[in-house]
């Protein structure tokens, strides 16, 4: 069994979006680095850093880096299919092998609780 590394964040994102998707015919290149963006933005607002560590640019249709799709085809734990899109223009399809495992996403206790911490902080001071 194939196993992501942990120190690779932007590679256990991208695997968890990939595996957990319910359409995988819909997980483009574009669909999946704009996942990545909703959760580095949720990380940074809920706790004040990046999941990715993505600097994001912005062009006319939203959040894009190439940053992801040079990840995924440079992990033999992904595949890059090529395809066509519903108006008969070329996508590309990203899809993590079966038998690769990968680190949880979830907190870790200390980060759980510095979360905590923080957002009990910012309660008191509403008041």
């Amino acid at each position: 069994m194939k196993k992501v590394s942990s120190t690779n964040h932007l590679r256990d994102i991208v695997a968890y979006i990939c595996r957990n998707y319910p359409h995988k015919d819909e997980l483009s290149n574009a669909r999946v680095t704009k996942m990545v963006y909703l959760a580095d933005w949720r990380s940074a607002l809920e706790r004040g850093k990046t999941l990715s560590g993505i600097t994001w640019k912005f062009n006319h249709y939203g959040p894009f880096v190439y940053d992801v799709i040079e990840a995924v085809r440079k992990d033999s734990a992904f595949q890059v299919i090529s395809t066509w899109n519903m108006y008969g223009e070329p996508k590309e399809l990203l899809q993590v092998a079966d038998d690769v495992t990968y680190p949880s996403l979830e907190e870790d206790e200390e980060e759980r609780e510095s979360r905590d911490i923080a957002r009990n902080d910012d309660s008191r001071n509403r008041k």
